[in-house]
């Protein structure tokens, strides 16, 4: 994809430039040997002003469609993982994940509880003791990471009772208050 991005950017480019110049030309008039010196030309600076600005507009749109290339794979797993958040708490009396029985929001509890077995009661399985008992989930294979966050903190996921600080310190925010699962990124957390 990133080659196809290239291709279109270059190719954009020379397009762009050549309609410049064709455009120079037809205001310069046509192109002859001149007998006495030219009259008044076209400022050469504000040619290439003209030029360095329309080349930092086609930079300015590849910014954008590269952003927006990658808030595709964030917007869907945003729906993903909303939509798992909803199976889980149909199938726990509707409880949402990461909230403990005080309320609280214990790191790491949101990530278990949609990535391993759970019984009605959100109770993890260790690995230890009967696994038949654990009748629900997985709802994720893994906890998605989100590409506008650097690091391990990308598939991290923080909560609590306001909204998304968009700090960037976790990949995830879950509003235990509302259930809005959102980016935790400063351009991504109103998504």
């Amino acid at each position: 994809m990133k080659s196809n991005v290239a291709v279109w950017f270059v190719g954009g480019l020379v397009c762009g430039l050549g309609s410049l110049l064709l455009a120079l030309a037809i205001i310069s008039g046509p192109s002859q040997a001149p007998a006495s010196p030219p009259p008044q030309s076209i400022d050469d600076t504000r040619v290439g002003k003209a030029v360095l600005r329309f080349v930092e507009e086609l930079i300015a749109e590849r910014e954008v469609g590269r952003n927006d290339a990658a808030r595709a794979p964030l917007k869907s797993d945003l729906q993903t993982v909303r939509s798992q958040i909803e199976l889980y708490r149909v199938q726990h009396n509707d409880r949402a994940p990461g909230v403990d029985t005080d309320g609280r929001f214990p790191p790491g509890l949101f990530v278990s509880q949609m990535t391993r077995q759970t019984k009605v009661n959100g109770e993890v399985w260790s690995g230890q003791g009967r696994r038949a008992d654990y009748t629900f989930g997985p709802y994720l294979y893994s906890m998605p990471a989100n590409p506008f966050v650097k690091g391990p903190a990308a598939s991290r996921v923080s909560g609590g009772q306001g909204p998304p600080p968009g700090d960037g310190s976790t990949g995830w925010y879950f509003n235990t208050r509302t259930g809005k699962f959102s980016a935790n990124d400063p351009d991504n957390r109103n998504m």
